[in-house]
């Protein structure tokens, strides 16, 4: 997957699997810079997961406020599939 993003830095399916494999290996601050560039295409297939995990990787790294942020976004948008998820999590939160 690293290969990819080096050989083309878009690719949008390359650079969200290697930020979950970052999330995944504690590298937060590396997860967080790929899912953001994953999310300046709105119309990417990886769109609604990126923003998923990206609110994921902010709790990870104790930024509650851009954390809250993310989930309160992902509430909003109608045609997220984590809503329900982003609800959940923000009434942990709030606890």
């Amino acid at each position: 997957i690293l290969k990819d993003v080096k050989k083309n830095p878009n690719d949008e399916k390359a650079l969200f699997y290697s930020a979950v494999s970052f999330l995944s290996l504690g590298q937060t601050e590396k997860a967080v810079t790929n899912f953001n560039k994953v999310m300046q295409n709105q119309n990417s297939e990886y769109f609604d997961a990126a923003q998923w995990y990206l609110s994921l990787a902010y709790i990870k790294n104790n930024d509650l406020k851009n954390a809250r942020s993310n989930l309160q976004q992902i509430q909003n948008n109608e045609r997220s599939r984590y809503r329900k998820q982003a609800d959940e999590t923000l009434k942990e939160m709030n606890k």
